[in-house]
């Protein structure tokens, strides 16, 4: 399987369908993407890109990045879209890159140790290295994602054509994309359930493409909905929880579908969440950047909602196994252990960490499960669980409290140093907070005398919605 292959026959077969940048007010239908693709082979006639690094420095989701991404597949190029602009360009100098391609607002300053050929094109700057000889290939890798990491560091994976392919084709039967649907990319397109779950899942069954602007969407999404009338959505968490505390009205049309990647989703978003935006059929979505990314689906008809189980994992794909590890101890009544992923579309490697790499179809994460008749559910990461004196409880036990008992919140966070919690509350910035409507539920669920070591205060960060 070539994902180049695959790629040029879903733009001639469904020459007809569309990609949709609804920031520029323009569109381009497949046919004429692959015209665009074929002109720009001859404008590039006398560079070879094969088996190199292209970095795309990230600004926004555009139909020009769509063009120029796809351009690189096809010259079978590694491409990575990465946020590197207006930041240090430490990153860039540990990447082995042969390109990179500049948006419209870049303000990258690229290293001076290089000098760059510049290619100009409709869709973007194409900056190539000079005197580049020796610049290193990848043969076994179409290409790169970025991940997280088990301990929060961001990590470059590389990913095989064969383990790619297997994961969107996995991820079009489990949520039954049809060249009948349509989809509004709302997520960074660099976070790897946007790319591969969404993007290339609808783009490979000749569905329409429409591009939301991500960093505003939530003042922007009922006007798109209403406008485009898109059969389905992806989104995350977060995103679910900004939505609501904007209290946009209820959408009046019934979606075919909204999929919810990402973290954990309590059970009272959720909830909301269904009432605002009507859908026939909810994903909940699990995955791991280095299992493909798309792992198993959780499937709940909107009639079911109030039966929503935040912790379920859901049915894996097609080809994918769920398993448990190591034991990891024990909650309630259930022996918990790290879950272990069997999957064709198995990562093959970190990119920076030569002497660490994947090869076997077994993925040992992070996630600590614990298993049920009906399937298997996450608790979280070792790091998602926390003790005060005899008390020990896990990071989604204290959203699910908060977020039932205050409107408003985006986000939660939670950390802890030698004696003290701290839990980081990101809020509304026009709603106005209460701390002793928090700190009541946090006291009633731990009591007085553990309450002198949990510290409750303001948390912020850039409007990211992709955990």
């Amino acid at each position: 399987m070539c994902l180049k292959v695959e790629l040029e026959n879903a733009l001639t077969q469904y020459c007809n369908s569309k990609v949709i940048d609804s920031s520029l007010q323009t569109e381009l239908t497949y046919g004429e993407i692959f015209k665009e693709i074929k002109r720009l082979e001859r404008i590039f006639d006398d560079v070879d890109f094969k088996g190199k690094i292209i970095v795309f420095d990230f600004n926004e989701n555009s139909i020009n990045l769509v063009v120029l991404y796809l351009f690189m597949i096809v010259q079978e190029a590694i491409p990575v879209v990465l946020e590197v602009s207006g930041i240090s360009s430490n990153l860039l100098k540990e990447l082995p890159y042969f390109a990179i391609i500049k948006n419209r607002k870049s303000t990258l300053i690229l290293e001076s140790d290089f000098e760059f050929s510049n290619y100009e094109t409709p869709y973007g700057a194409v900056l190539i290295k000079q005197n580049s000889f020796g610049m290193p290939t990848f043969a076994d890798c179409a290409l790169l994602l970025t991940s997280s990491g088990t301990a929060g560091a961001k990590k470059i994976i590389k990913c095989s054509s064969e383990g790619i392919i297997s994961n969107i084709y996995s991820n079009i039967k489990s949520l039954n994309i049809t060249s009948r649907d349509s989809t509004l990319l709302c997520l960074p397109i660099y976070y790897s359930y946007s790319l591969i779950g969404q993007f290339f899942s609808h783009l490979f069954q000749g569905g329409n493409i429409i591009i939301a602007p991500y960093k505003f969407v939530s003042f922007s999404l009922e006007y798109l909905l209403n406008y485009y009338k898109p059969t389905n959505f992806f989104t995350t968490p977060t995103q679910v929880n900004v939505l609501l505390a904007f209290n946009m009205k209820q959408y009046a049309f019934s979606l075919r579908f909204v999929a919810i990647g990402g973290g954990y989703l309590n059970r009272f978003s959720f909830l909301n969440f269904t009432k605002k935006y009507p859908a026939a059929v909810y994903y909940k979505t699990y995955g791991i950047t280095e299992a493909g990314p798309r792992v198993s689906t959780y499937a709940i008809e909107h009639i079911d909602a109030p039966s929503f189980e935040p912790n379920y994992l859901g049915k894996p794909l097609e080809n994918v196994t769920l398993s448990l590890g190591e034991n990891a101890g024990n909650y309630m009544d259930f022996a918990i252990n790290y879950l272990q992923i069997s999957t064709p579309s198995i990562f093959k490697g970190y990119l920076l960490c030569g002497s660490e790499s994947a090869q076997a179809r077994l993925l040992e994460t992070g996630d600590i499960v614990y298993g049920r008749e009906n399937g298997i559910y996450i608790l979280g990461r070792k790091s998602d669980y926390y003790t005060l004196d005899s008390t020990g409880f896990w990071s989604f036990e204290i959203e699910d409290l908060l977020f039932e008992q205050i409107s408003g919140l985006l986000k939660i966070k939670i950390s802890r140093n030698e004696e003290d919690i701290h839990i980081g509350i990101m809020k509304h910035p026009k709603i106005k907070l209460d701390y002793g409507e928090i700190i009541a539920p946090l006291n009633k669920r731990f009591g007085q005398s553990t309450m002198k070591n949990i510290i409750v205060e303001n948390y912020n960060e850039q409007f990211v919605f992709t955990k």
